[in-house]
């Protein structure tokens, strides 16, 4: 992906910013009584991404425009540990 690929356009296919996002995030939090907001949904995708074999971690640091995928590798590993442990309990 490019700088300009985005994510979230609106209704013309235009860049949406980020207060705009934010007050997007801000509805859907106030109706589901879950507090979310755009960076939480950065990590879920990560997470979720990260998760599923056969995809190419160089293709979703790409997309989330990570640099340093080793990072985000080690706390993915973490999280699947922590994740066996608890269904253990």
């Amino acid at each position: 992906m490019s700088k300009n690929d985005l994510i979230f356009v609106n209704h013309l296919a235009k860049q949406v910013r980020y207060s705009e996002l934010s007050t997007i995030f801000k509805i859907i939090s106030r109706e589901t009584n879950i507090h979310v907001w755009p960076h939480k949904m950065r990590h879920a995708f990560s997470t979720i991404a990260f998760g599923i074999p056969g995809l190419n971690p160089k293709d979703i640091a790409n997309i989330l425009g990570i640099q340093k995928l080793i990072c985000h590798c080690i706390i993915i590993t973490v999280l699947k540990k922590v994740k066996q442990t608890q269904w253990k309990k």
